[in-house]
């Protein structure tokens, strides 16, 4: 098909945004839909090759998918083979097999499906993951199995309709993505059927422009639509966010941006010569290079630092993205494009051992569990890095309203519930020491709880990965237990500025607010905060039941895991190290402070009792991360078993 310089230009629109936006630079807030672009482009392209072919009589699918393994894998195993030494010196056990199972999901274009049922209470972060950003060569990949049948069907019965049966497709998966980024966030933005909408778009602009042979628009309605196209973008990247429900009606501003650039950003269009300069093309060129490097980069990087790099760190490693990806482009993409250097039989050859060759490592790396060999940690030390398995029966289910195994017996199974433990997944890090003292005390308490969700009445959950688990559906049902129950006291435990600050550095936030339609920012989180509070405490005190919440125990700067492995493989000082690397005292006072302020409001009119741990964690100076043989952390902020145990006495006096 005939070369379209501005197309490439609209490449470069779309991975420079997921760049920026993976670097967390806050002004490229929707750098994410850079994907959607690329969904748009890619179904666009794909299906004018194939018509062409089609019309030619050259069209085979066994060519089809020659030239997708020519444009997809040497350059994605070229990646995955560079990855391989960093991953063995700097990821921890659990992060290298959880990797290595990654690399059996790439091999089999599934990776989409494998980090989606990854996503979990103890699962690693997104931001730490190398290759989470294969998700979307999946999704694409999935669709070149079934798309290029379908259309050989097409022409086989040659249906009229051919456009509009592609539209219809597009239909039923919008329709399907819409409802499932509402209630099911995670599998709406990881799954092909919610995705399929986007590369049939694609397909659709191809389609419309190779039979259109009557609508010829004029020079200003070019000028016009391809200048909206590029303002929906632009508006797309610097106006969403990580909480805009995806990839359902807002996924239409990139998408159809994208599209009308297509179809309108010619030559001889303002848009288009834009598009078509130097630089943005050569951008494009290098764009599906720079988008296998840049994640891996960025992981790294924060796997080697134990805090968050700083931005300067990440502008650079953006800038070091390009200039790798423009020697993979020269020196393994262009090279495998070129039949006259590696004929069909040799790509498929390699393609064959470059899929077993990573499978094995990764059969290899999940057998051996991530080699703990690798690093000289002490067995206690190890073990206290490895999270609790209990209570996670009865936590984070979604469905709340209709599931029997919702909540947990806390100590004598025969006995009449006297209290409830409700929370999110801190309350998971008390579940031990309560089902201990249940049992020395030979009581019965309930247990339930749900990750990013504040145990709070009237409160709704503002970011989309927490959306599907219907915190306030949970929220009732917890009181009508504890009401119907004539239940007399309950337990609140949640990392509370999760909800009102964020982290230290204001990133790790989720918001909260009243209605489903809150705006999700600190100021609107902190005054539903503040509403869900009062509430809370008025309703239980209202049906007779005692309210006790436990205040977030000290958050730490560094992750406990990323710390004690780094100094087992540096063999420093391990107490020194250990002691400035723990959080000063002072910045978790300033951090808490709000949280703190306002249920000492409430605590003072008796409305409710306060339990805290600081003086167990904390000195005048520091608040401890561990000590030199055990971590009292399972990451930065949930406790362990060594930090449950601390706790466990002084807690015995509340019951």
């Amino acid at each position: 098909m005939n070369y379209r310089s501005e197309i490439d230009g609209l490449r470069a629109l779309a991975i420079l945004p997921v760049i920026l936006f993976h670097a967390g630079f806050k002004f490229f807030s929707g750098g994410f839909i850079g994907v959607d672009i690329f969904f748009v482009i890619s179904g666009y392209l794909i299906t004018s090759i194939i018509i062409k072919e089609k019309e030619s009589g050259v069209f085979t699918l066994i060519d089809f998918y020659e030239r997708r393994a020519r444009r997809i894998l040497p350059a994605l195993f070229f990646v995955m083979l560079v990855s391989l030494p960093l991953v063995w010196f700097w990821l921890i056990p659990e992060d290298m097999r959880s990797f290595s199972k990654s690399l059996i999901s790439i091999c089999s274009f599934s990776s989409n499906i494998f980090y989606w049922l990854s996503e979990g209470y103890f699962s690693t972060s997104s931001e730490l993951i190398p290759f989470l950003h294969t998700w979307s060569l999946s999704v694409e990949e999935q669709y070149y199995l079934f798309f290029p049948i379908l259309l050989i069907i097409i022409w086989k019965f040659r249906f009229r309709f051919t456009l509009e049966l592609i539209i219809f497709l597009a239909l039923i998966s919008f329709v399907l993505a819409e409802w499932a980024s509402l209630i099911k966030p995670s599998a709406a933005f990881y799954l092909l059927p919610s995705r399929a909408w986007e590369l049939l778009l694609g397909s659709c602009v191809a389609l419309y422009l190779s039979f259109n042979n009557t609508y010829k628009p004029s020079k200003s309605t070019k000028n016009t639509l391809s200048f909206l196209g590029l303002f929906l973008i632009l508006y797309g990247v610097l106006y969403l966010d990580k909480n805009t429900p995806f990839p359902g009606v807002y996924a239409l501003i990139p998408t159809i941006g994208a599209s009308l650039i297509i179809l309108y950003a010619t030559n001889e269009t303002i848009t288009g010569k834009v598009l078509s300069n130097k630089i943005l093309v050569s951008v494009g060129l290098l764009s599906y290079s720079a988008y296998l490097w840049h994640q891996p980069l960025f992981a790294f990087a924060r796997h080697r630092s134990i805090d968050n790099p700083s931005q300067t760190t990440f502008l650079i490693l953006s800038i070091l993205t390009f200039i790798l990806a423009y020697f993979s482009w020269k020196y393994i993409e262009k090279p495998f494009r070129e039949k006259n250097k590696f004929t069909k039989k040799q790509i498929f050859t390699y393609a064959a051992c470059g899929s077993i060759f990573f499978i094995a490592i990764g059969v290899t790396g999940d057998l051996n569990k991530g080699f703990v060999s690798r690093f000289n940690l002490k067995e206690e030390t190890k073990n206290s890095l490895i999270p609790s398995n209990k209570g996670l029966g009865c936590f984070d289910k979604s469905d709340v309203q209709n599931r029997s195994d919702w909540l947990c017996r806390l100590g004598k199974e025969n006995k009449e519930t006297s209290f409830f433990v409700f929370g999110d997944s801190h309350s998971l890090s008390f579940f031990n020491s309560l089902d201990e003292i249940s049992n020395k005390k030979n009581i019965t308490g309930a247990y339930t709880g749900i990750s990013g969700c504040i145990p709070f009445l009237g409160i709704y959950a503002l970011r989309k990965d927490q959306i599907d688990k219907n915190c306030n559906a949970l929220n009732k049902r917890v009181f009508e237990y504890v009401k119907n129950n004539q239940i007399k006291k309950i337990y609140l435990i949640a990392r509370w500025t999760y909800y009102t600050d964020g982290g230290y550095d204001g990133k790790d936030f989720s918001f909260i607010g009243t209605n489903h339609n809150s705006k999700p920012n600190k100021e609107n989180s902190r005054e539903a905060f503040l509403l869900g509070l009062s509430k809370t405490i008025q309703s239980y005190n209202g049906i007779g039941t005692k309210v006790y919440i436990i205040t977030q125990v000290p958050e730490q700067i560094y992750n406990a895991k990323n710390l004690y492995y780094k100094l087992s493989r540096e063999n420093k000082d391990t107490t020194t190290s250990i002691k400035n690397s723990s959080v000063r005292k002072l910045g978790h006072e300033k951090l808490q402070f709000f949280v703190n302020r306002s249920l000492a409001e409430f605590g003072s009119m008796k409305m409710m009792t306060i339990i805290n741990f600081d003086n167990i964690f904390c000195d005048k100076n520091i608040c401890l991360i561990g000590s030199k043989d055990e971590s009292y952390y399972l990451d930065n902020n949930h406790l362990s078993l060594p930090g449950e145990r601390l706790i466990l006495n002084p807690l015995k006096d509340f019951f």
